[in-house]
């Protein structure tokens, strides 16, 4: 092909080719090193007009983006392109992008992986200016795969057109409620602050699902970074102002120089970036390899690399989600110093959040003489007087807690204030009036003192209540972090007792990368089920702390696949689509029910993770209906 007849088209594209060579982050030097992403991605993430190419009626991605654009809102023009029909969900339906009757800006193609490269060529020649790409194919299965990557890669780079993927789920751009995205949106979003990009689909989807007051201004799904990489996509978002914190979930850095230069200005404009890097083990590396292609690097290299790219690396889910959720309530507010006040009901748990709390380097202040002498004049004679405080009293929570609260604020040395107050799902109507009590004095304080409140729920969620919601919400500045805790012992003593554990889910089966039918591992063909409630990960983080593999049957589980950064957990639906006899005996076992299975030649899961062709004494889990508690 020869690249040169597109310099006049490249112009108002991502790259100009005059520069390629310059730009490209593959010839960079130590000469002309680049500070800043030379893509210019705002045609990307808010086109005024979309093709989507494989669009359907009949389920599939070819449904679900079309639907998710209807969903978010979107209200620039959509074009569908699909030969076979002539309107899809009302929207007039063309056969070819050549067809339109003016180019789009952006096209989503959902053809599989050799039909790739051609759309992209005549994506451009029709004037598209970016293209996400759903198919998978490429680099992560090895030579021939690898090869058509890298030829997606240059045609990109030489012609300017910006590409998010291959092997993604695409974006939600929240703010602008623009997306191209494969996978069924929630019905509502909570726009928000938050920027996230991650490096496998269904953990974006785990993130963006997850039921906590968290709103996101970007959610992205870069897959393989065949053309743009992590650190495009994080100058996008250092230059967004809808995003103020950039939540990452890592499998591997492709250019390190370009990350770094990202964090740094990052840094600059005050936007925190909290990383979730997998690959801790020599297993999870594999198994990032086997994903996305990526190639992981040494783990004490990377931790100080995070360090001196100021980067907070943390180490689950969990953390990642309220840790960016922390950061963007306390956005503004003068957090950086580790002096806290903290006052709980209960000195249990105070004890317990005291040496969390020393652990992570915080540091409480002792309490004034005249803070005490005031303490002393609302709480009980008994009641010990000290930071942290065992603020309950005689359980006063109308008069005596909040007048407390109030004066361990007030402390000059204490410049945030932690309140710990559980919210259990199962409380009674009297108890969610008390503890709303809570949630009333711990907005009151932070309007008065204006210092950063963070609230902390050990096993339960103030979201599971409205009314203690709408109070946290409605006040402003509390910001809540939420510890799951329920179920995990549970789920660890269950773990132990397998040698592994084989997790399905019913899901469509995209028929562009599997043919017209869908899998025969398959039995629902449902497009709206979903797989995407993660609110309990505690079955997983037992299988990763005890080293027992887990072997998913099911495309879009690659949320599974290195959870936690333990990367014992291996998406297979391409190795398995032969094993049926494995679907079987496991499909129709109850939860949690004891088998032997047989993997027939070619699974990579049994010849890699095992190291053989069966495994006995193996737990059947039906991932939609997840749940430690009924373990057992």
């Amino acid at each position: 092909m020869n690249f040169s007849s597109y310099s006049e088209q490249q112009k108002t594209a991502g790259v100009p080719n005059q520069n390629a060579a310059r730009h490209s982050p593959d010839r960079r030097t130590k000469e002309s090193p680049v500070k800043k992403s030379p893509w210019k991605l705002d045609p990307l993430f808010t086109p005024r007009s979309i093709a989507v190419i494989g669009a359907s009626p009949n389920g599939g991605a070819g449904s679900i983006v079309l639907r998710n654009m209807q969903r978010l809102g979107y209200t620039g023009t959509v074009y569908p392109i699909n030969p076979k029909y002539k309107e899809i969900f009302g929207y007039p339906c063309y056969a070819s992008l050549r067809d339109l009757p003016a180019p789009a800006d952006c096209a989503a193609v959902l053809l599989g992986s050799r039909s790739l490269l051609p759309m992209l060529e005549e994506a451009h020649a029709a004037g598209v200016k970016g293209v996400w790409g759903f198919a998978s194919g490429f680099a992560e299965t090895g030579g021939e795969g690898r090869a058509m990557q890298r030829r997606i890669h240059d045609f990109c780079h030489e012609s300017g057109l910006l590409f998010c993927g291959p092997n993604c789920v695409g974006y939600a751009n929240i703010t602008d409620k623009t997306c191209m995205y494969s996978a069924p949106l929630p019905q509502a979003f909570r726009p928000g602050d938050i920027g996230v990009i991650a490096q496998s689909g269904a953990v974006l989807l785990a993130l963006g699902n997850a039921n906590r007051m968290a709103g996101f201004s970007r959610l992205i799904s870069s897959g393989n970074e065949a053309a743009l990489g992590l650190a495009d996509y994080m100058d996008y978002l250092v230059d967004d102002d809808a995003t103020h914190v950039i939540a990452l979930f890592i499998e591997t850095i492709r250019d390190p120089e370009a990350f770094a230069a990202a964090c740094s200005r990052a840094a600059e404009k005050g936007k925190p970036v909290i990383a979730l890097k997998v690959g801790r083990s020599e297993l999870a590396c594999r198994v990032a390899a086997t994903h996305t292609g990526a190639i992981a690097g040494s783990d004490r290299i990377l931790d100080a690399f995070f360090r001196r790219a100021n980067v907070m690396r943390v180490n689950t889910l969990d953390d990642l989600l309220e840790t960016a959720v922390l950061f963007s309530g306390l956005r503004g507010l003068s957090a950086g110093s580790p002096k806290v006040g903290m006052a709980t009901v209960s000195g249990g748990e105070m004890g317990m959040l005291a040496d969390v709390c020393a652990d992570s380097g915080l540091v409480f202040p002792p309490v004034s003489e005249a803070g005490k002498e005031r303490l002393r004049k609302v709480l009980p004679p008994y009641a010990p007087i000290a930071n942290p405080l065992d603020a309950w009293g005689s359980g006063d929570l109308r008069e005596a807690y909040p007048a407390s609260l109030g004066i361990l604020a007030a402390e000059e040395d204490v410049e945030t204030l932690i309140v710990s107050q559980d919210i259990p799902g199962n409380m009674a109507p009297e108890q969610v009036e008390q503890f709303s009590d809570v949630a009333r004095a711990a907005v009151a304080v932070r309007a008065a003192s204006g210092k950063p409140v963070i609230g902390i729920s050990w096993g339960g969620d103030p979201a599971d209540y409205t009314d203690i919601q709408d109070i946290i919400q409605n006040g402003g500045g509390v910001v809540t972090h939420v510890q799951q805790i329920t179920g995990y012992d549970q789920a660890a003593a269950e773990v132990k007792k397998v040698d592994g554990i084989v997790v399905t889910a019913g899901q469509h089966i995209n028929p562009d990368l599997h043919g017209a039918e869908h899998s025969p591992l398959l039995e629902d063909n449902n497009e709206e089920r979903d797989i995407r409630d993660t609110s309990d990960y505690n079955l997983i983080k037992a299988a990763v702390a005890e080293n027992v593999p887990m072997l998913t049957i099911c495309r879009g589980m690659q949320m599974l696949n290195v959870v936690q950064g333990g990367g014992l957990i291996q998406d297979l639906p391409t190795y398995l689509e032969k094993d049926a006899n494995v679907y079987k005996t496991h499909r129709n076992a109850p939860d949690w029910a004891r088998h032997d299975i047989t993997v027939e030649a070619g699974s990579k899961w049994m010849a890699e993770i095992v190291g053989g062709s069966s495994m006995k004494n193996v737990a059947s889990w039906h991932h939609q209906v997840l749940n430690p508690q009924r373990l057992g």
